[in-house]
């Protein structure tokens, strides 16, 4: 960065966009905005902050916040604070930009900005056993994803490796497997930026679909695959057509990190859980919302649908797994026992499935909650949850990087297990 020559053309995505991730955006940006000014997206960069000073003039850097505050000689008003300056090439670059008329060459201005790089491959070997922080089964049962670092890994039901997908974010935080053998890639940099990626076949087209000021957390396709619905750090929801990969739908609905979404059977509906202490259920066509559980009392890690997508099951910090009516979020189960943070829900084979971090994991009869049944996986702190409805397989993954398969009526003494190294 810096380097630029001074006769050659500036561009947001290439010259600018870097700077700004580097030294500005884990401070401004929508989970953290000093001075009320954010600098994540395009149109927010332009918005005066808490001083009201207009921060960009096209052509005229004197008078650009932006520009001033960089060069400012106390350090009680220079930006960035509690950091070393910016350097004199890097503020000659946001300076002859602005000079040049403050173009933009990126996508929707209210659209967090996409850098523009090449993102590394992952290392050959970790060297340390890598924690397991997002796992998904694909449509047929057969394949499992794995989140590791920058990548995911491809596992049969037996624990074969059989792909490593590489050049993704350095943290990946959610996956959701589609029709078509498209794979969703929620994740990013922690403080740093997060992204939303889909990858279709194991060696054939990816595409990077959105970004955010921080880590995407969570991922869904809808039933048919044709949408995709994320959430993270943003506190916003977002839906995607899967067709040409553009967002249809932009909702700040929550106050606090998004940490789980889920669709109903039917499509119609989509829900979300958050660390704001609400889940939450939007009309999938207007992204309106619908109604909101506020039971928990604290932070939401988990939610899926039932069956019929009538009851939205929901795992929290409270140690609880709740059942309620997605139309008026009218509680109908409360189900206590759990020994720590229940953060995973989901729906397959006709159960709910709920994981907490102590190791237990839980089903129930999705439609009232009936017949329930558990396995423990001991000495293990867990992380993540898949469950197969075809070939009825469940995978489970813990924060030592561990994985572990068995089938939904099995015993412990049919269990596959690895460890991701």
């Amino acid at each position: 960065m810096g380097s630029l020559a001074w006769g050659q053309e500036l561009r947001f995505q290439r010259d600018i966009a870097p700077v700004l991730r580097e030294r500005c955006l884990s401070c401004h940006q929508a989970t953290k905005s000093k001075g009320s000014y954010r600098v994540d997206t395009f149109e927010m960069l332009l918005k005066a902050g808490s001083s009201g000073l207009v921060s960009v003039v096209a052509g005229k850097p004197g008078e650009s916040r932006l520009a001033t505050i960089l060069r400012a000689k106390d350090e009680e008003d220079r930006m960035p604070q509690d950091a070393d300056p910016l350097t004199p090439a890097e503020i000659g670059l946001i300076e002859r930009w602005i000079e040049a008329g403050a173009t933009y060459d990126g996508p929707d201005p209210s659209v967090a900005w996409v850098v523009e790089e090449e993102l590394p491959e992952a290392p050959e070997r970790y060297g340390r056993p890598w924690p397991v922080t997002a796992l998904a089964w694909n449509p047929e049962g057969t394949r499992l994803a794995v989140a590791g670092y920058r990548e995911v890994r491809i596992h049969g039901t037996n624990g074969a490796l059989l792909h490593r997908l590489g050049r993704l974010p350095e943290r990946i935080a959610g996956l959701a497997w589609g029709a078509g053998e498209r794979l969703a890639v929620a994740g990013g940099r922690p403080g740093r930026g997060g992204e939303l990626w889909m990858l279709t076949g194991m060696e054939g087209t990816r595409q990077r679909l959105g970004t955010s000021g921080d880590l995407m957390l969570a991922v869904a396709f809808d039933p048919e695959g044709k949408r995709l619905l994320a959430g993270g750090t943003d506190q916003a929801l977002s839906v995607y057509s899967v067709s040409d990969g553009l967002r249809q739908l932009y909702l700040p609905h929550h106050a606090d990190w998004v940490t789980a979404v889920a669709w109903s059977p039917d499509g119609k509906r989509f829900g979300s859980a958050s660390r704001d202490r609400t889940a939450r259920v939007c009309s999938a066509a207007t992204g309106e919302g619908e109604s909101a559980f506020t039971e928990h009392g604290t932070v939401v890690g988990g939610l899926a649908f039932g069956l019929e997508g009538k009851w939205i099951w929901s795992g929290g910090r409270d140690r609880r797994l709740r059942a309620w009516d997605a139309g008026n979020s009218e509680q109908k189960k409360n189900l206590d026992g759990w020994g720590d943070e229940v953060f995973a829900v989901t729906l397959g084979g006709g159960r709910i499935w709920a994981a907490s971090r102590d190791g237990r994991v839980g089903w129930y009869r999705a439609e009232d909650g009936g017949k329930p049944g558990e396995f423990r996986v001991t000495g293990e702190r867990l992380t993540a949850l898949a469950v197969s409805e075809v070939g009825r397989w469940i995978a489970v993954g813990t924060q030592s990087g561990r994985v572990q398969v068995r089938r939904m009526e099995s015993e412990e003494n049919t269990m596959t297990e690895w460890r991701q190294e």
